[in-house]
């Protein structure tokens, strides 16, 4: 990969499976090598995408599962648009906390809409952006619930736990059906260590550098 290509990188996972602390780690060592980086978050990070956040989570409308998709492909259509492209064509690296593989796992996989709707939606809403690479920190869900103690959750969250099936097994499936730009990244070790497989992630299929040192 050209150094100076824009670069698009997603990090995906369950709520409290170290997502945070790994792009604050990426940012970091992407700025050491004097590369300039954007961070996101889905579902927001623009006036609009935040606006559908907040009816997302909202106590007050209940929404169904098509409903919350297409909402979500709203604020993506502004994040792309106004953020993550301009900075794709300046050639920043963009580290994104979550994307429309979330979508694809928590509407699709464990709501049932269906994926085919799912995956053109989200080529509509992103303009064909599909992420250079995608990390899933995978764990289990005993270390979710552990790092999770203590800790509320939101609508969305309380929906999911009513749901049949599994946050994480969404992923695998994700990833087993997007092998060309998706790897799991085993989230059970400590930050350093899962930092490390991120960082040999990234060389093996981006041929980019990163010390791995946080």
């Amino acid at each position: 990969m050209s150094p100076n290509k824009g670069l698009l990188a997603m990090l995906e996972g369950g709520d409290g499976v170290g997502k945070s602390t790994q792009i604050f780690l990426l940012k970091q060592a992407f700025e050491a090598i004097g590369r300039k980086v954007v961070t996101v978050a889905e579902p927001g990070s623009t006036e609009l995408a935040q606006a559908m956040r907040e009816l997302l989570l909202g106590e007050n409308i209940e929404l169904s599962p098509e409903e919350q998709m297409f909402l979500l492909c709203v604020a993506r259509v502004s994040l792309y648009q106004k953020v993550i492209i301009p900075a794709l064509e300046r050639g920043d690296v963009v580290i994104s906390d979550r994307g429309w593989p979330s979508t694809w796992v928590y509407q699709g996989d464990m709501q049932e809409v269906p994926k085919a709707h799912i995956e053109a939606t989200a080529k509509m809403a992103t303009f064909g952006h599909m992420p250079n690479l995608l990390i899933v920190l995978d764990a289990d869900e005993g270390t979710f619930v552990a790092r999770r103690s203590g800790t509320g959750l939101d609508k969305m969250e309380r929906k999911m736990e009513s749901c049949k099936g599994s946050v994480y097994e969404g992923y695998r499936a994700f990833v087993k059906a997007h092998p060309e730009f998706s790897v799991l990244v085993d989230a059970r070790r400590s930050k350093d260590q899962v930092f490390r497989q991120i960082c040999e992630v990234i060389k093996v299929r981006l041929g980019i550098e990163l010390n791995p040192v946080s």
